[in-house]
Order: C-alpha cells, then sequence, then structure tokens
C-alpha cells in the first residue's frame, strides 16, 4: 500500500463514477465504442466458461455491464479472425489440432513466439520458413498449417498465456453471431496470416447433421450434437498464390483472390464487410464505404 500512495494524486483526476459518466454521454450524443472481449463462440465451449474474468459473449452484454438502455446503442460490428480459435473444452468445426497439445506448445517452444519473453527471432523465422515451404509445396498436414497460424499469429491467451487451436474460416459461425448480436457490418482481422502463402484454403460455409444441412442460424442444441457436425467447403476460383497484403492500404492493392474472398464473407456471413485488416499491427486495415 505504501508504494501505491505516490501514485493516487496522479491517478486521482483519472477516476470518476463511469455509469454516470456513460449516463452523461449517451444524454449529449457522443459517439462512444464499446468493445466487448469475448468470443461468441464461448458458450458452446462444454465446462470452460464463463471465467471469473469473463462477461457476456453478446453485444447486449453493453447494456448489462454499463447499466444504458438498449436504446442508447447504435451500430454492432462484429469481429473476426480469418482462422478462428480457442483454448477451450468443446467443439471446433474445421478445427486443424489437438487442442491440449496447441495448449501445450508454447509452453514447449517460447522462442517460437515473439510475444513471449525467451523468444528466439531467428529459430521463430527458421520455423515458419520451414512451415511455409510445407504448405507451399502441397505437402503440409493440418498440423503443420495449426503451428504456422499459431506461431505467426501468437497465438496465446491474452491473459492465461495458453496456446489457441486454429481452426479453417468458419463463415458460418460468423453468420451465426452476426444473426444473434444484430451486427450491422463485419471487422475481418488476421488476413495478413496469408501472405507468403500459396495453397488452396477451404472455407466452412454450414454443417451437415446426420445427412442434412443446419439451417442457420441454428447452432444444433445440445451443444454435443455440435460434435458429430460435418463441415460443408467451399473454395476461391483460384487458389492463394504470391499474397503479399501486408500494409496494404486500400482495397484496390488487394489481389484478385481476396477480392472473391471479401465476397464470399459477405455473401455467407450476410452483413456488408466494413474492415479488412492487412497487417497484425494498428496500421494497415482498409476500411470500406457501407453507403
Amino acid at each position: 500500500m505504501a508504494q501505491l500512495e505516490p501514485s493516487a494524486e496522479i491517478m486521482r483526476p483519472f477516476i470518476t463514477d463511469v455509469d454516470q459518466e456513460l449516463h452523461r454521454l449517451a444524454r449529449e450524443n457522443v459517439p462512444t465504442f464499446f468493445g466487448m472481449t469475448q468470443g461468441f463462440g464461448l458458450h458452446l465451449k462444454k465446462g470452460t466458461y464463463p471465467y471469473c474474468s469473463s462477461t457476456q459473449t453478446l453485444a447486449s452484454a453493453a447494456a448489462y455491464c454499463t447499466g444504458l438502455p438498449m436504446s442508447a446503442f447504435g451500430g454492432v460490428i462484429l469481429v473476426a479472425k480469418l482462422f478462428g480459435t480457442r483454448v477451450g473444452n468443446g467443439p471446433q468445426i474445421g478445427g486443424l489440432w489437438d487442442r491440449i497439445a496447441a495448449e501445450q506448445f508454447p509452453i514447449d517452444h517460447p522462442e517460437l513466439f515473439s510475444a513471449l519473453p525467451d523468444h528466439d527471432p531467428e529459430a521463430r523465422q527458421a520455423f515458419l520458413s520451414e512451415k511455409r515451404r510445407l504448405i507451399n509445396s502441397g505437402t503440409a498436414l493440418d498440423i503443420d498449417l495449426a503451428q504456422y497460424i499459431q506461431v505467426a499469429g501468437n497465438e496465446l491467451g491474452a491473459t492465461s498465456g495458453r496456446g489457441r487451436e486454429p481452426g479453417l474460416p468458419d463463415l458460418y459461425m460468423d453468420a451465426c453471431a452476426a444473426d444473434v448480436n444484430g451486427a450491422d457490418c463485419l471487422a475481418l482481422t488476421r488476413s495478413d496470416l496469408l501472405s507468403g502463402l500459396k495453397f488452396r484454403l477451404p472455407f466452412c460455409v454450414g454443417y451437415e447433421l446426420d445427412g442434412e444441412l443446419v439451417n442457420r442460424p441454428t447452432i444444433p442444441s445440445p451443444i454435443g450434437e455440435l460434435e458429430r457436425a460435418v463441415p460443408c467447403f467451399e473454395y476461391l476460383d483460384t487458389d492463394l498464390e504470391n499474397i503479399d497484403i501486408a500494409g496494404a492500404d486500400c482495397e484496390e492493392a488487394l489481389p484478385p483472390c481476396l477480392h472473391q474472398m471479401i465476397a464470399m464473407f459477405e455473401r455467407h456471413v450476410g452483413i456488408p464487410l466494413g474492415i479488412f485488416s492487412t497487417s497484425g499491427g494498428v496500421d494497415g486495415k482498409i476500411f470500406r464505404s457501407l453507403e
């Protein structure tokens, strides 16, 4: 406590009654952005949710957490990774790895992750180069693509540091999230992971259960049924090839295959794609006009 006391006067001006401040902003029609950091699919992961630090997984939780009425909120942006990931138990359609093995991988190989203190840039680069060679030569296994995505994207739990299991793009789950959350547009992130790759990427656009297509936005109930679902895939007209999109600053700079990918997301998710990220940092975001 004695160590914190000198900071009290510095912090005092920044302390306020958040509830009252939010209501004031709403009354004055001040544009305000609320970020919900919990993934929509968390409530599907049996036995792993909620954690003590978790909030609700739906956009309506903005009202639940702030005390503001739903009428105070405007548009909803659905943020989705190109390659979905998980750390919890339960089904992940199109998963590329074993959940436990993926969780353990950064513990066994911290040198590969630039987000970890013990990372080794040379070892990381050598690992990614070899995995990229396997992917581009057509000899990669699912685990090779999964490990490439996990390492290249530093896919670790934000607070736990556990490795996340990557999965193939799941447009059906994105569509369910869009419907349930009343999303107005989609922000697609981590597309920069495609840079330097050349392969035919499957996109999950539907689920089949007992030989019949599952109608969107249905999530099979009980959730255990989801484990038996078979993904239905769709492919781009052209393979991913010689893609270098990191840092692209306008939509016109994207290669034709990515224009096809954007159109595919809009068709199957059912909402416009408004933000398309082309790098892992704060730059490289392409904002598309939705007018």
